[in-house]
């Protein structure tokens, strides 16, 4: 597994900081966007939209650090960094986007007044 990263984003520090608590093996490919290295031809084949991190995994490519972290966690299901539970993902997804809120609310409530 190769991960595409330029360290001193937050993004990137989140993945790779994830997959060092997983114990994931990976390779870490530095890609310097001070000198445009995302806006290369090869690049730009894995990640059109030419921004970090970049996930590589046998032939899967998969960007936006909050996939990356969600595909992690999926290959070490035992560590529990991500829900198993239905109710838990959505929430746990909103919680790693920066969302306040969800738009959900309790089961059995009709109303915002909770009347």
């Amino acid at each position: 597994m190769r991960l595409h990263v330029f360290p001193p984003s937050p993004n990137a520090i989140k993945v790779l900081a994830a997959a060092a608590l997983l114990e994931l093996p990976y390779e870490r490919v530095v890609v310097d966007l001070f000198t445009g290295e995302q806006k290369r031809r090869a690049f730009t084949a894995l990640n059109p939209n030419q921004k970090m991190p970049v996930l590589e995994d046998d032939g899967f490519v998969l960007w936006e650090s909050n996939a990356i972290l969600q595909y992690l966690a999926g290959k070490r299901p035992e560590r529990g960094f991500w829900p198993s539970d239905p109710a838990g993902k959505p929430t746990f997804r909103a919680g790693s986007s920066g969302r306040r809120s969800i738009g959900g609310r309790p089961a059995g409530r009709t109303s915002s007044s909770g009347s």
